[in-house]
């Protein structure tokens, strides 16, 4: 009798690559909210090893041209794709549960980040509320050594308030 542990994970199978599909161009407005605090900026600063005044303090960042502290440029990225409860639902590949995809069962396959391009277009800093809208762009099936699997290819958006867009970014998550 063997002690062997059998994967029972679901497959990525066409009916899989169909749902998926479906959600392709339905964009997630306003999925994630972020107000954007001093606090939040100095941490992230501090989290990454930034040491940059212009992320810790407002008197630099004035005097630098900006209207406060100033967010390092990943921060939005990093943060906005977790919430509070993020945390408690983190799976064994590191993947927690997104609202990028509402309703699409993905608890029995593996995630895995397959790279990300973000453009900067403006400053965000402290005192701005930012919206996330998330939209999946294209979905490819593909064949491997262990089986089939999909690329997921994500655009997400990242607002002030008034609608002006901070950050663009493009990345592209594995599902098998």
């Amino acid at each position: 009798m063997s002690n062997a542990v059998l994967d029972v994970r679901r497959v990525v199978d066409q009916a899989l690559i169909d749902e998926l599909d479906s959600r392709r161009g339905v964009a997630q407005e306003g999925s994630r909210r972020l107000l954007v605090t001093e606090a939040l900026i100095r941490r992230y600063a501090h989290a990454i090893g930034e040491a940059d005044p212009v992320h810790l303090d407002p008197a630099v960042a004035r005097s630098r041209g900006y209207a406060g502290l100033l967010a390092p440029p990943t921060m939005l990225t990093a943060l906005m794709n977790w919430t509070e409860d993020s945390g408690r639902h983190v799976r064994e590949d590191g993947y927690s549960f997104d609202d990028d995809l509402p309703g699409v069962d993905l608890e029995d396959l593996r995630i895995m980040g397959g790279g990300e391009h973000v453009r900067l277009l403006e400053p965000v800093v402290a005192g701005q509320v930012v919206t996330r809208t998330s939209t999946l762009r294209s979905v490819t099936a593909k064949s491997g050594s262990t089986g089939r699997f999909a690329i997921l290819e994500f655009e997400t958006a990242y607002r002030d308030g008034s609608g002006r867009l901070l950050v663009e970014s493009t990345k592209k998550v594995l599902v098998r």
